[in-house]
């Protein structure tokens, strides 16, 4: 099996150890800065070719994109004309009608798409999308989820596009999209969508050496409630200095802190012993996990096998995109 990565930025490195630990010996890359192909080539020993169609045309049998998200939508066209499947970085486009419009395109094409929801991966996170399934049995542990809190911050100032609104940056498409996936992986499309809050608090960035004046929103703060009366804060910025990831559960019988970081505490808090969880607090291990060889092998395996792992991320993605156009 042949691997195609476009654009080679931050991430392609990810894509490209995650795929060789799931078994791609052969992978080519390509991106508008050949000097910056040819590099990360060097680096990781792949091959750099010229441009997207050559890529395409070079006998990939799938590709990921890891370019800006207005790139998108013309990116995975050329893949569905080209019959090469497809895995982007999130948010998968711009708008409600192009994801759809994607979706079915894909679909009609009988080919694999994915978006890279890569929180889905994280042991602990998992951990709590069970305890949300458990509920529908009579031992639920947490009980009734009545309200919860998505929360991830980072610095920022990374890249200059991902502090421009017109070339998809700011705290909700970089940021929020990541929370707001999960948390409507736990509890479905939300009911009632609220923006709180959206700031600019640092319109003065430095960036590769470079001041910059900017203009996307770096802190928001949004209200979601869904079915059942979950009542869900979630909080991102490019503000805070060290990155920081959690997620808390409250139920009337106990809550659940998971988090993306090791170094976070995860942990069950039960009132009375439920399921096969003791009352009181119970540690959760979390080990370093490679999140991209999880990701990009639930893509490969669906490749190859003709599964349906990863249908799920494009599908629930037109959802995310219905909510984002509810913050704008």
């Amino acid at each position: 099996m042949i691997i195609g990565i476009i654009g080679c930025g931050k991430q392609a490195p990810k894509h490209i150890k995650g795929f060789r630990a799931s078994g791609i010996e052969e992978i080519r890359v390509c991106d508008l800065d050949q000097e910056r192909a040819d590099m990360l080539a060097n680096a990781l020993g792949v091959t750099a070719v010229a441009d997207v169609q050559t890529l395409l045309s070079s006998g990939v049998d799938a590709v990921s994109i890891c370019t800006p998200t207005p790139t998108h939508e013309k990116l995975i066209r050329q893949c569905i004309t080209a019959n090469v499947h497809w895995m982007c970085e999130k948010p998968l486009c711009e708008d409600v009608a192009t994801a759809e419009a994607l979706l079915a395109e894909t679909n009609a094409a009988n080919l694999v798409g994915a978006v890279g929801w890569v929180y889905r991966h994280v042991p602990a996170l998992k951990q709590g999308k069970m305890l949300v399934e458990e509920q529908q049995t009579e031992d639920a542990a947490l009980g009734d989820i009545t309200s919860a809190i998505f929360r991830i911050g980072g610095r920022g100032s990374a890249m200059a596009w991902k502090h421009y609104s017109a070339q998809g940056g700011g705290a909700i498409q970089e940021m929020m999209v990541h929370m707001i996936d999960l948390a409507q992986w736990y509890f479905g499309p939300p009911e009632e969508v609220k923006l709180l809050e959206r700031e600019l608090r640092r319109p003065t960035r430095t960036i590769q050496g470079e001041t910059l004046e900017v203009d996307a929103e770096d802190w928001v703060l949004a209200s979601l409630k869904f079915k059942g009366g979950v009542s869900v804060l979630i909080q991102a910025d490019l503000t805070t200095p060290a990155f920081t990831q959690y997620i808390e559960l409250h139920g009337e019988n106990g809550s659940f802190v998971g988090s993306i970081q090791p170094e976070h505490a995860s942990f069950i808090f039960l009132n009375e012993a439920r399921s096969q969880w003791p009352a009181g607090r119970t540690a959760l291990e979390v080990q370093p996990h490679n999140l991209y060889h999880s990701q990009m092998s639930a893509f490969v395996n669906d490749i190859q096998k003709s599964t349906r792992e990863t249908a799920d991320t494009l599908k629930d993605s037109v959802e995310v995109m219905r909510t984002v156009k509810k913050l704008n």
